[in-house]
């Protein structure tokens, strides 16, 4: 597999207001969208990458509730493997 970039990060925590300052102001993300307990940055490799901010008192989904749990959730972008040329 030939991994090309981050293509979205998304994580839970109690320092809701701390985090989102690390990744906006130390980072220097881009702020996607913001609401109360959850932002989205865009990352600059494509459209659609982007790392999501979950705090708290956010309202959350099945997905959320299973998934973020124990750490940060990230999903790779990569390119599809090339098949083997015949012998």
């Amino acid at each position: 597999m030939d991994v090309r970039r981050l293509g979205w990060l998304g994580t839970r925590t109690p320092r809701f207001a701390e985090t989102t300052r690390f990744f906006r102001d130390v980072l220097g993300l881009t702020t996607f969208s913001e609401e109360p307990d959850f932002a989205m940055f865009a990352l600059s490799g494509a459209d659609h990458d982007y790392v999501e901010i979950i705090g708290p008192d956010a309202k959350d989904s099945e997905f959320e509730a299973a998934t973020f749990t124990t750490g940060p959730v990230v999903s790779l972008a990569s390119e599809a493997p090339r098949p083997e040329p015949a012998s």
